[in-house]
């Protein structure tokens, strides 16, 4: 008959070579707080969503004012997927793509801003023009949260590398 398994010859999960802890000589409670200081100021999740949200909206909305618009719509599909590229790019890990990320998100914005405001000064107002002003201030709100949440994303990731730089000193 068999003896029972007592938890004595197993090896801890810590001993995987793949684990956080088999390099460095750390505590569990030290790893899940070095993991934690990562995704606690991490809002590229929120980000991503509303990098996908503004792309599939000007997606849609795309052939409805396609002849309103300054630019041509291989230009607004351009956007389109480089919104969707640095959506799936975005990680805690990365602090080049949270920049990015952030220019991105700053430039758009300042592009639907600048267009609604040449539509709101237009002399001609139409149902087609309102509905774009509508949807450009939209998208430009919609891009200035993924702005202050990707901004609050990269400040956490910079006081983080500037604490670990004061611990190695």
């Amino acid at each position: 008959m068999p003896t029972p398994d007592v938890g004595n010859n197993k090896k801890p999960e810590s001993a995987s070579p793949y684990s956080p802890l088999a390099s460095q000589k750390i505590s569990p409670l030290q790893a899940f707080k070095r993991e934690n200081k990562i995704t606690l100021h991490y809002h590229g999740d929120i980000t991503r969503r509303l990098f996908l949200l503004g792309g599939i909206v000007m997606l849609l909305t795309l052939p409805l004012f396609n002849h309103l618009l300054p630019v041509p719509a291989v230009e607004s599909l351009v956007v389109i997927v480089i919104l969707v590229f640095v959506a799936g790019f975005t990680s805690p890990h990365q602090i080049i793509v949270i920049g990015l990320t952030a220019a991105v998100a700053a430039g758009v914005t300042i592009a639907f801003t600048y267009c609604a405001t040449l539509i709101y000064a237009s002399p001609h107002r139409d149902i087609h023009r309102i509905a774009l002003f509508i949807v450009d201030m939209l998208l430009a709100l919609n891009f200035l949260f993924a702005l202050y949440f990707s901004i609050k994303t990269l400040r956490g990731r910079l006081a983080d590398i500037d604490r670990e730089n004061r611990k190695i000193k």
